[in-house]
């Protein structure tokens, strides 16, 4: 538990002995500094601890104990980082005790909370923790240092700041933190409380934009787009400030390929369009397929509509032909094209069938072998014995597209009466033009 007397008093246990060989140590060096990535804003200036003094949240303000503020980002680049979640991550620099770390991995032993600064309400949270706490020089010391205060601490603390604040501080760019009254950090017996009133928060605003072109006319737009069942070409272009890093990705309700090469690390900014080829929808509703692109942890997307294929109609042309035979013999051999209008590719006809009308003196058969393509090409054979009355054969069609039935508008073969025609016989062969859609 906290006691109200420990603002102002501490007991200081000898960080002279205990962290005489950290300091030699750890010399800030930049092979042992990661830069935090997908920051939304940088912890500037310095923290006041009065066990162990100033603490440097960034390099551009490194030289910690010196009456002029400069840069040493060329020989040690570290900071205090803010990301597009709100979670700290990076390093600062103390002259007495070393790193102290920010991010969860170097955290996790002081606590769950990770450091964290919410940057609507202007609240730091979680926990920091000097990298020499633990170690078995350090007297039994943690390292941990509590930002903000929780429901188990007898009284209230925390580093804040104010977002919507037009304060300036010549110790960094950006909002200061806020001072006096309960603004503290608390690192326990060594580091006591942690003042950041001479430390500013300047935020960068992290904005991604990702547009696509579908080579309709209406050129780059952010979407949703709508193509035709098909699918086809589009380009994407993109651009991002404030990122570090951007990373595409694609979904949709689909399994299998269509990222189309979207995938991956990417430019900040598209240094040419970047083309895709959107698949073709062969199912019976919309899919929706997204292009994604992540930039420092801020997504952006377009999204476009792919609509199922339609079949307005399925037809057998010639939709009527008549044969009339001078002999009784009749042997015919007409060519059908199955046709269909809508959008999306060919289907297949999957039952293809003749009815004679229940006469026994004619037979026919479709040589296709009972399935062909729509629009495709097929055969009848009619053989069998010409009678006086009419007779008609009726060639049917149908297959499944998109998940639904399609049935073929029949055609008929009409064989006139015996007698009524010209010559010793009719032998034929029928194919109209493939139709194309």
């Amino acid at each position: 538990m906290l006691k109200k007397k420990n603002i102002f008093s501490f007991r200081i246990v000898s960080i002279v002995a205990v962290f005489l060989l950290v300091f030699i140590s750890f010399t800030p060096s930049f092979d042992k500094k990661a830069e935090a990535t997908g920051s939304t804003g940088d912890l500037h200036g310095y923290a006041w601890s009065m066990g162990i003094g100033w603490i440097s949240l960034n390099c551009a303000e490194g030289n910690v104990g010196t009456t002029t503020m400069t840069s040493i980002c060329s020989t040690s680049n570290y900071k205090v980082s803010v990301n597009t979640s709100g979670a700290m991550t990076g390093y600062a620099w103390s002259p007495s005790i070393g790193w102290i770390g920010f991010d969860s991995a170097n955290t996790s032993a002081c606590g769950s909370l990770s450091a964290n600064l919410d940057t609507t309400s202007g609240i730091m949270s979680g926990w920091a923790r000097a990298l020499t706490g633990g170690t078995a020089g350090s007297g039994g010391w943690d390292g941990c240092i509590k930002l903000h205060s929780t429901s188990s601490d007898t009284y209230a603390f925390g580093v804040t700041y104010n977002p919507a604040s037009t304060a300036t501080s010549t110790f960094g760019p950006g909002i200061p933190f806020n001072s006096g009254g309960t603004n503290y950090a608390w690192g326990d017996m060594n580091l006591g409380w942690i003042d950041f009133s001479h430390a500013t928060f300047n935020a960068t605003a992290t904005t991604v934009d990702i547009k696509i072109d579908i080579f309709d006319g209406a050129g780059a737009v952010d979407g949703p787009v709508t193509m035709t069942s098909s699918g086809g070409p589009a380009n994407l272009t993109w651009t991002s400030t404030g990122a570090t890093s951007c990373t595409a990705s694609a979904n949709s309700s689909l399994t299998g390929s269509f990222a189309s090469g979207w995938s991956g690390s990417k430019p900040l900014v598209s240094p040419s369009p970047f083309g895709i080829t959107v698949p073709a929808n062969t199912t019976s509703s919309t899919i929706d397929y997204q292009y994604i692109i992540t930039c420092s942890g801020i997504s952006d997307l377009v999204i476009v509509h792919v609509p199922p294929p339609t079949i307005a109609a399925c037809s057998i042309s010639p939709a009527s032909t008549t044969l009339t035979p001078t002999s009784s013999s009749v042997s015919y051999d007409p060519g059908f094209t199955a046709s269909w209008t809508g959008t999306g590719g060919t289907f297949p006809l999957t039952s293809l069938s003749v009815d004679t009308g229940g006469s026994s003196s004619i037979s026919a058969s479709v040589d296709s072998g009972g399935t062909v393509s729509a629009p495709g090409s097929f055969t009848v054979s009619i053989t069998g014995t010409a009678t006086s009355s009419t007779q008609t054969v009726t060639v049917n069609g149908s297959g499944t597209y998109s998940g639904s039935t399609v049935t073929c508008a029949p055609a008929t073969i009409t064989i006139g009466p015996f007698g009524t025609g010209t010559g010793t016989g009719t032998t034929g062969t029928h194919r109209p033009p493939w139709i194309e859609f």
